[in-house]
């Protein structure tokens, strides 16, 4: 046991948890197992029939699925998904004909429907001769018998979903394993094949959130065990349902900085910038922007990494041109020539970062900022525009084809958009107009 001394404390709570994971894992399988065969033996003297909802539709009896059968009708498999859409209320005939089939005309409406009830009732058929039936009429409405007859993956997921909050502080690790359980029952959207379907949407968004919920709330629960490689697993399960939950990505970004793997921080900030630029014209939350300033104190990493640096990513999106100052002067030496020919002048702006106070950034801290204020001017300014980096703390812009008037609109912009989008108490940044020829460049 001694031996244990010479193990990373990280490396000992893993090896518990691992364990203990696994413990509550095979016990939680064993006793649903136990309880499932119990309500088969007393509850239910028939088949169950099991429907799958989560990313692909299915409909499973005892000899295997019995829904791709050509001879089924569309809409009675229409009526199904709708009655489990609505699995909590009793769909009258009026409420299934105004939203199944908006756009039809029945002569006898009410016949139709109970004709279609029948032939969805003969499909689900049990095998004891229809004795339990699946489908029920009561107080002026259909609705499913998921008490008896049917299993709605649904219903699991929910049922799961809620134990898990019910235990998660008397008995996390069986709640960890609740909420891994529920996060393999959600295999995709709702009913994901009927996109186009306006009476899916509150059930399909009620999900999705409950599924984004419970892997924040697991999440959480796997970083108080320190488990930052599952932390990556979950959360990058959850960005493949939804890409603009910011709560995950900070959680997946903080698991890879403790993990040390500052690249992937950088990257994964970077592709999230561009991304919610493109989608809604709008930047990551200031904690996520500072989970990408940590990872550049730690390892400064981007301007030599040729697979993604900001400039790649400005390139790309269409802003402006990112270069070095021998290719700013030749850029700039031909704007003079041209403009001289003209007699206009040719106006630059710059801007510099300074530490706010006293205290002196060192250099990691100060690289990540001047990176993050390109990314900004990049993405801002036109493709037309130049930027240069001129040391560690300065930026030069040439606003291409502008004149005075131009280069003060512009000047006011970049001013407004800095100050607005670099709140950090620990620089202060500066912005100037300058002539040119009075920068010496080109002496």
């Amino acid at each position: 046991m001694k031996m244990h001394r010479f193990l990373p404390e990280r490396c000992i709570d893993s090896c518990v948890f691992k364990i203990s994971y696994k413990l509550y894992s095979i016990g939680g399988s064993q006793m649903e197992s136990i309880e499932a065969n119990s309500h088969s033996a007393d509850l239910i003297p028939c088949d169950i029939i099991r429907i799958h909802t989560f990313g692909r539709f299915d409909v499973v009896h005892a000899d295997g699925s019995i829904n791709n059968s050509g001879d089924r009708s569309k809409k009675t498999w229409s009526l199904l998904k709708y009655m489990i859409a609505n699995k909590d209320k009793r769909v009258t005939i009026e409420n299934i004909v105004d939203d199944l089939f908006p756009s039809e005309e029945y002569h006898d409406p009410s016949n139709t429907i109970k004709n279609l009830v029948h032939r969805l009732r003969k499909i689900l058929q049990y095998q004891d001769g229809g004795k339990m039936q699946p489908i029920i009429f009561q107080k002026g409405g259909y609705c499913l018998n998921r008490t008896k007859c049917i299993y709605l993956d649904t219903d699991e997921f929910e049922s799961v979903s809620d134990e898990a909050y019910v235990l998660e502080k008397v008995d996390p690790l069986r709640a960890i394993s609740l909420f891994a359980k529920g996060q393999e029952i959600y295999k995709g959207d709702f009913l994901k094949e009927d996109s186009d379907l306006n009476w899916l949407m509150p059930a399909r968004l009620y999900y999705r959130r409950l599924y984004l919920k419970n892997c924040l709330k697991h999440m959480s629960l796997l970083r108080h065990f320190k488990e930052y490689e599952e932390i990556t697993r979950v959360g990058a399960n959850a960005m493949r349902v939804e890409e603009f939950e910011e709560d995950i990505h900070a959680m997946f970004m903080e698991a890879l900085l403790r993990l040390e793997k500052y690249h992937q921080v950088a990257k994964h900030f970077l592709y999230l910038s561009k991304l919610f630029k493109e989608v809604y014209h709008i930047t990551p939350s200031k904690h996520i922007t500072n989970l990408y300033y940590l990872a550049l104190e730690a390892q400064p990493i981007l301007d030599n990494d040729n697979d993604f640096s900001p400039g790649d990513i400005v390139l790309k999106s269409g802003g402006a041109l990112l270069c070095d100052q021998k290719t700013f002067k030749q850029i700039l030496k031909l704007d003079l020539n041209r403009n001289n020919r003209i007699k206009k002048d040719t106006h630059l702006i710059r801007v510099i970062s300074h530490s706010a106070n006293s205290e002196q950034l060192n250099a990691n801290m100060i690289n990540s900022k001047m990176i993050y204020i390109q990314r900004i001017l990049a993405d801002a300014l036109r493709s037309g525009d130049v930027i240069a980096r001129w040391n560690d703390n300065t930026f030069f812009i040439l606003l291409g084809g502008a004149d005075e008037e131009g280069t003060n609109i512009g000047y006011v912009r970049i001013k407004k958009l800095l100050y607005t989008e670099i709140v950090d108490p620990q620089i202060r940044i500066e912005i100037k107009k300058t002539l040119a020829t009075q920068t010496g460049f080109l002496d």
